[in-house]
């Protein structure tokens, strides 16, 4: 049996194909079968970890631009990358997804973050087809805020590499 697709295994993570044979020897007598080929789901890909540090702006350098304004150090920003590995079935790297407990989390930590002493910031989140996610924050003129933009990528050997990158533009309140 040699397979060369990918197929959807059932819920236990089998495929069962049942082939019905008979064979007749050379005096008529016929004789039934099954052949059964039983087809194992591979390895599930390990969860990762990646962590980006974004050391923020420092708004209190004492600098000042011709006119007498601060001169602020933004945007500033963190990069990332972490590849999940194939164990067996390739990834694909279209399918990236925030889980849904994963984007709950998102939108509670994103509804406290503020800035100039409490304003909020409104962020949008996509997915395009490819499976890039792209989150942004903006304040409420619609100046950026922060941006962070997940990118998917297919190695050779069926692993997907995640970029990560965010751009912090304003300075966040602490919370």
């Amino acid at each position: 049996v040699t397979q060369y697709q990918p197929i959807d295994q059932d819920d236990s993570d089998i495929t069962n194909i049942e082939l019905n044979v008979s064979g007749t020897d050379d005096d008529g007598d016929t004789a039934n079968g099954t052949i059964d080929i039983v087809i194992h789901d591979g390895a599930n890909a390990e969860n990762v970890t990646d962590t980006i540090d974004v050391i923020e702006g420092d708004v209190d350098t004492g600098a000042v631009d011709g006119d007498g304004n601060p001169i602020q150090t933004y945007p500033v920003e963190g990069h990332g990358s972490v590849t999940i590995e194939s164990p067996s079935d390739n990834l694909v790297a279209g399918s990236l997804r925030l889980s849904e407990a994963g984007k709950a989390a998102l939108q509670n930590e994103m509804s406290e973050v503020t800035i100039n002493g409490g304003d909020p910031v409104v962020f949008n989140m996509t997915t395009d087809e490819n499976g890039v996610i792209t989150i942004t924050g903006v304040d409420g003129e619609g100046n950026p805020v922060l941006d962070i933009t997940m990118t998917p990528t297919m190695n050779e050997n069926g692993d997907v590499t995640v970029v990560t990158d965010v751009n912090q533009y304003q300075p966040l309140d602490d919370n």
